[in-house]
């Protein structure tokens, strides 16, 4: 690290200067690293970036200075002299703890309500609407199915899910 934002302390409360002359991969988290190596290889060898998002480390967890762990989207950047050499990496990070944190919740939520909704003697059904040009519903799609229903229906779920309704 040659040079820090100084909102890092706000971000991270790290002082700007307790990072200079740092490794940048010691304050992710051990679980996360590996997953950074292969684009951060492209970066790095100064290789050309396939696509816009090649860059995106994201997002990661990133050690504070109180010692625990933030999601952050990071992207990463190769800087070069008139020559084409690489001299260096510039980054650029954006907390998205709380989005992060907001989506497991969603995700166990939704995995607690899925597995009720499967235990469920009743028949229980999802559906998404199919909506024409003008927005209008026309149909609707099974997205899931619980074993009730599709013993009710006498349809396997498998078939189902992904069907019209008035298919």
């Amino acid at each position: 690290v040659r040079w820090v934002a100084p909102s890092v302390k706000t971000s991270l409360g790290w002082a700007p200067e307790d990072l200079l002359g740092r490794v940048v991969t010691d304050f992710l988290h051990p679980d996360d690293a590996p997953g950074t190596v292969v684009r951060r290889d492209v970066v790095y060898s100064g290789g050309s970036l396939a696509d816009e998002s090649a860059g995106d480390l994201g997002p990661v967890r990133v050690l504070g200075g109180d010692g625990t762990y933030r999601w952050f989207a990071v992207s990463i950047t190769p800087v070069v002299d008139e020559d084409g050499t690489l001299t260096g990496v510039a980054g650029a990070m954006h907390d998205v703890d709380a989005l992060v944190q907001a989506r497991q919740a969603a995700l166990t939520e939704r995995t607690r309500l899925e597995a009720a909704l499967d235990s469920l003697l009743d028949p229980h059904v999802f559906f998404e609407a199919i909506r024409d040009g003008q927005g209008r519903i026309v149909d609707f799609s099974f997205t899931d199915v619980n074993q009730a229903a599709s013993r009710y229906l006498r349809i396997p779920s498998a078939r189902l899910v992904g069907t019209r309704l008035l298919d």
